[in-house]
């Protein structure tokens, strides 16, 4: 399955070939030299932080994966420091001095942290606990692709008229209840339920994404000085994409805690062998790839097979509302913080 990461080798190469039609275009003082200390600096930050959380949501919060943690909030606290020390920062802190930039970023992070956290364990449940094929789960997140494409011009449009704030709000509201959707039709039958269980969620989703993603992008641009307005724009993508994967992290070991939980639950009143029952729980770390020990016997395979499935959908819900839940955080922030003018 790590194959399918070198998709992205050609695609990039194809994202080059238009550069050549594209006209260069430069801030009018000059930049100096690249922070390559900061980037170097932001890069372990997350990486220690998004591996310790990994780590203690597998097994637990033990002093090595607890001083990962703390190392990589150090290191961050230091890119920070750099960054206001130096002539040419990777991150120009000046960009946050503007309320507007502040709140929009604000609203990233919850957003994008919960939306990407909760598709990613999603996607984890239609193939491993609703049993369907890769194919067609590509298929079941196509409508909120093709709303994507085809709404996001519409909401740009719509914002220079009436403003971004109203879209933003509204849109992470309905994305909430999307992913919150998401997590309430439990075990279903399969693909045959995919339209009274999973179908109107991601319309949500979609619905919802696409008013936010054109208004943010504008938002992000016009809260920022113009010589300024790439970095701006480059900033706030950096910030999703972070918050998505400390999200999927930090959300993920919330998954595997809740499974855990739940499968010690579910096993208690079997009456099962200590050890026996040991090996079951530490299924509980591989998530909907649990596998049942070949000690069970062929009367309990069955029970135990539905355990570890109800145990995930169970956490699945609870972790789906908590991301709807972040949604509509943000859809507070940009309604009470995010202004039309600065």
């Amino acid at each position: 399955w790590r194959g399918v990461f070198f998709i992205h080798l050609p695609l990039a190469v194809i994202a080059l070939i238009p550069l050549r039609w594209v006209s260069e275009s430069r801030a009018g003082t000059p930049r100096g030299r690249l922070d390559w200390m900061g980037a170097l600096v932001a890069i372990v930050a997350f990486f220690l932080i998004s591996y310790g959380a990994i780590e203690a949501g597998r097994t637990t919060l033990n002093g090595t994966n607890g001083l990962l943690i703390m190392i990589g909030l150090v290191l961050l606290a230091l890119f920070i420091l750099l960054e206001s020390k130096i002539d040419n920062p990777l991150l120009p802190l000046r960009l946050f001095r503007s309320p507007r930039f502040l709140a929009a970023n604000l609203f990233t992070i919850f957003l994008y942290g919960a939306l990407q956290s909760t598709l990613f364990l999603f996607i984890l449940n239609l193939i491993q606990i609703q049993h369907y094929n890769p194919i067609v789960v590509g298929l079941a997140i196509l409508p909120s692709t093709a709303q994507l494409i085809l709404l996001s011009p519409i909401a740009g449009k719509i914002a220079d008229r009436v403003g971004a704030r109203l879209l933003l709000s509204v849109g992470a509201f309905l994305t909430g209840i999307g992913m919150a959707g998401l997590g309430l039709a439990g075990i279903t039958a399969g693909i045959s339920d995919y339209w009274s269980s999973f179908f109107f969620p991601m319309l949500a989703v979609g619905l919802g994404m696409s008013m936010v993603v054109t208004p943010l992008s504008t938002t992000v641009m016009n809260s920022s000085d113009p010589a300024l307005v790439g970095t701006a724009s480059g900033v706030n993508n950096a910030i999703s994409r972070a918050a998505g994967v400390l999200a999927i992290a930090m959300v993920g070991a919330l998954m595997l805690a809740l499974y855990r939980e739940g499968i010690q639950a579910a096993t208690a009143p079997l009456g099962l062998d200590t050890t026996l029952r040991q090996q079951i729980i530490a299924e509980a770390e591989n998530l909907g790839n649990a596998h049942i020990p070949e000690q069970v016997s062929d009367e309990l395979r069955p029970v135990i097979g539905t355990l570890f499935r109800q145990a995930f959908a169970d956490s699945f819900r609870r972790v789906a509302l908590i991301g709807g839940g972040l949604a509509w955080i943000s859809g507070f922030i940009a309604l009470f913080f995010i202004r039309e003018r600065e």
